[in-house]
């Protein structure tokens, strides 16, 4: 004789299907995936082009004969040119910032992105600086771009997560 045991009738209970998580929703995480590759893409170009021109040395008058420092030198060499520090530390805020996001804690990535953009910004102070090339901009459009796309990801996850 067969014993029958409750609920061993091959029947599963159906389950109401929960809500997709917002850390689930794969769209969210492409969409920074993204962002995040595309940014430190513009990153890596900044470091190329143009970034500072600075007023010479012996304060003749004339513009530093070697012209435009690449974003590249002032990245590597901070040190050699000390009142490029200042400015030389949002690098560090932005890849804070980077790994945070990539951490999935938006508010203190955005955090970092904001303090990344007013440090990147202190350089309007330097008075040695003479101009400013489009290495500069873009290196900026970064630190503003890590801001921009964290609040854009924590927007994203509160929408989702109204009923």
């Amino acid at each position: 004789m067969q014993s029958l045991h409750f609920g061993d009738c091959g029947c599963r209970r159906q389950t109401a299907k929960r809500p997709m998580k917002v850390a689930d929703h794969p769209n969210r995480n492409n969409i920074r995936a993204i962002g995040q590759l595309l940014l430190i893409a513009l990153y890596l170009v900044s470091l190329f082009l143009p970034a500072i021109e600075v007023m010479p040395e012996n304060g003749g008058g004339m513009y530093d004969p070697r012209g435009w420092i690449p974003g590249l030198a002032c990245l590597l060499f901070p040190c050699c040119v000390p009142w490029l520090v200042p400015p030389w530390w949002a690098n560090l805020c932005f890849f804070t910032g980077m790994v945070r996001l990539k951490q999935n804690q938006v508010i203190p990535a955005f955090w970092w992105g904001m303090v990344a953009t007013f440090v990147s910004l202190s350089i309007y102070v330097i008075p040695t600086v003479t101009a400013l090339g489009p290495g500069y901009y873009t290196w900026v459009g970064c630190m503003i771009g890590l801001m921009l796309l964290a609040f854009h990801t924590h927007l994203k996850t509160n929408q989702e997560q109204e009923p």
